[in-house]
């Protein structure tokens, strides 16, 4: 079952990928449950063949791992340094390419032990930070991280917003159910949206409408973030928001409206972002920010607050639901566009 905060507003998160830094911390918290908190060497193996041998270190992947085994959250201000202080707590790690035909290109193959146990973990990215664990112990299994599950005399907890509902019936799973649940009465999509999400996750209408809100404030503050001015040391451009900003101010630049603002807190999120800020995926991190750009940008242009912007992102995420359920939000699966598009 698709949920807009798990698969497509969100994550809230710090990196480059949501696909690698956040998916891949998720793996890690999951696989620190596995091990009761007690680790002393990890055995990391990645498939030739796969993205992540090209790809772990600079898009963050070794950075979201080792955090998750520290038991961080997503947007701790340490994960930047989680390899150094991995190390630190004593954790050896070891990373291997293997050739071993893994038909998904995300897959992490885990091997934890320390003095008295050892436990495997397979687990896959599946595109904007979610997650499924495919094998623990050479035991079948999946698991999305949505519930807390006791396998191997360990309990794994819960690493997504909203958890899982067994008993949830969804008011509709299409775009065309939806049309057809309406009848014509052009409801706003942003009420379907809470209506969808409240059935998903066992919610209230306010605490579907809260949880948005939060989101968006914690985007705001990374477009101020963004417009004073960020750096990182391996960035190919330094900073470009403040200066676009300036001129935007002093109305140097052609009047191109609620484009230029639009353009200028897309750009902000996104200098965020490669700096190791926090941010949210909407749906991906490689989706560039312009969704929730556009939508705060228009609001504000409208002189809205956010509420109206919340209500925008929830109406974004509901079309995102239709996106995901058939299709994918990872671009190592379906190319950039989808998460661009």
């Amino acid at each position: 079952m698709i949920s807009i905060f798990n698969d497509v507003i969100g994550p809230v998160m710090r990196g480059a990928s949501s696909s690698h830094c956040a998916a891949a911390l998720r793996i890690g918290r999951l696989a620190r449950d596995l091990m009761g908190g007690s680790i002393t060497h990890v055995l990391v193996e990645f498939d030739v063949n796969g993205s992540l041998p090209a790809t772990h270190t600079s898009q963050g992947s070794d950075m979201g791992l080792f955090g998750g085994l520290l038991g961080w959250d997503a947007a701790d201000a340490r994960l930047p340094l989680s390899p150094t202080h991995l190390q630190q707590a004593g954790v050896q790690v070891e990373i291997r390419y293997i050739d071993c035909h893994d038909p998904h290109p995300n897959t992490y193959r885990l091997t934890l032990s320390n003095g008295a146990e050892r436990h495997t973990m397979i687990a896959i990215s599946t595109g904007g930070g979610m997650i499924e664990v495919l094998e623990i112990d050479g035991a079948r299994v999946s698991l999305d991280g949505g519930a807390r599950v006791d396998i191997a005399g360990r309990v794994l907890h819960p690493v997504l917003p909203v958890q899982s509902n067994p008993q949830a019936v969804l008011p509709f799973r299409s775009c065309a159910e939806l049309m057809a649940l309406d009848g014509g009465r052009e409801i706003p999509l942003w009420q379907w949206a809470v209506e969808y999400e409240k059935a998903r996750g066992n919610l209230t209408d306010r605490a579907v409408h809260a949880m948005m809100v939060d989101i968006v404030r914690i985007l705001r503050a990374s477009i101020a973030e963004g417009i004073a001015g960020t750096h990182y040391a391996d960035r190919l451009l330094g900073h470009q928001s403040g200066k676009f900003a300036e001129q935007m101010a002093r109305g140097t630049l052609l009047d191109a409206g609620v484009l230029n603002r639009t353009v200028l807190y897309t750009t902000a999120l996104m200098e965020v972002k490669s700096a190791m800020g926090v941010i949210v995926a909407a749906p991906t991190a490689g989706a560039c920010a312009a969704l929730p750009a556009s939508c705060i940008a228009v609001a504000e242009c409208r002189e809205q607050g956010e509420d109206d912007m919340a209500r925008a992102m929830l109406a974004a995420g509901l079309i995102g639901v239709f996106i995901a359920g058939p299709w994918t939000f990872a671009a190592e699966v379906g190319g950039c566009q989808a998460e661009g598009g």
